[in-house]
């Protein structure tokens, strides 16, 4: 459902940018099926009851709170802790992300978003088909034991509390931040030096990245000081908006070298092989062409290459014969 209800924002936005989403109000009124289903996905991928989420989340801490309390059957204590801890850190940075796409995506400040005409049906419906099972399978978790060779999927408190309550605190200082930085993104707008200071905070922040770019960027590509992310990574922000540079390491390690090799390949491919077949060709083409030139049609001309030919075997054979002999 995520996936593409992200594309449905995308197509109604005309940009994959949050920055330049975040720019723009209006966005969930003009796209009311993605806003809802999203939302459902959205909560759902944090783990927030009584989504499917919650409970495939759950099925995996309470299997890990099992090993580290004393279930030795499956794995080491140490094993169980690291899962449980891993998963709720997990919980915490999902839920503060979702929030954030969240806010960013559909609490924009700004210009009305643009017009790209209504989403087709077949784009539209296919989101409520998926997002209807994310929740029904959520409140009919307790009846679906018989599905998973008779293990319930009923959660146990003390997972249930503890995941979802840091579920809510990472959503809530999410939130809590994006309140912030909006706040002061709205005090002081990106360039409200060079526009109109007594204009809306959003349009003037507009106004100023189109007629000066080359200072403060593109709409889409211009840093978002409402983005709640600054506040709350600081000085990683900038190392997580490029993926801490896992793209630049994955692109060093394996698409240079796989580039360079599909390099080598062309040239061997043009330089060597197609030298060769053209070459073959090339003289191919030149016996030919000498064969056809000594096809003339006239009979003399061939009874004369046929005695020539004759008398060339003929001293050829005396030749070799008395080297024989002298040997």
């Amino acid at each position: 459902v995520l996936f593409l209800a992200a594309g449905v924002v995308i197509h109604a936005a005309g940009t994959n940018s949050l920055a330049a989403m975040s720019r723009m109000g209006g966005l969930a009124r003009r796209i009311p099926d993605a806003f809802w289903t999203m939302t459902v996905a959205l909560l759902a991928l944090a783990a927030i009851p009584p989504f499917a989420g919650f409970f495939s989340k759950e099925a995996v801490l309470v299997a890990a709170e099992h090993t580290a309390l004393g279930d030795r059957s499956v794995a080491p204590a140490a094993a169980g802790w690291t899962i449980l801890v891993a998963g709720l850190l997990a919980a915490v940075l999902t839920a503060a992300y979702a929030v954030r796409l969240w806010l960013l995506a559909f609490r924009g400040r700004g210009a009305e978003a643009p017009d790209h005409g209504k989403q087709p049906a077949a784009m539209t419906s296919v989101l409520w088909i998926l997002a209807v099972p994310t929740i029904g399978f959520g409140l009919t978790a307790g009846m679906l034991g018989d599905w998973f060779d008779g293990h319930g999927l009923t959660p146990s408190l003390t997972t249930a509390v503890l995941s979802t309550g840091v579920t809510l605190i990472g959503g809530l200082v999410t939130y809590g931040a994006w309140r912030h930085t909006t706040a002061l993104a709205a005090r002081t707008p990106i360039g409200a030096v060079v526009a109109h200071p007594g204009a809306e905070p959003a349009l003037v922040e507009a106004e100023a990245m189109t007629s000066h770019t080359a200072v403060y960027g593109t709409i889409a590509g211009a840093p978002d000081p409402a983005d709640p992310g600054r506040l709350l990574l600081g000085p990683l922000h900038r190392h997580a908006a490029t993926g801490f540079h896992l793209d630049a390491l994955y692109t060093v390690l394996f698409v240079r070298p796989v580039q360079g090799a599909a390099r080598l390949v062309r040239f061997l491919d043009r330089e060597v092989v197609d030298t060769y077949v053209n070459g073959t060709g090339a003289v191919t083409r030149l016996l030919g062409t000498a064969v056809r030139r000594a096809q003339t049609g006239n009979v003399q001309t061939y009874v004369s290459a046929l005695l020539a030919g004759s008398l060339v075997l003929a001293i050829a054979a005396v030749v070799f014969a008395n080297v024989n002999a002298g040997s």
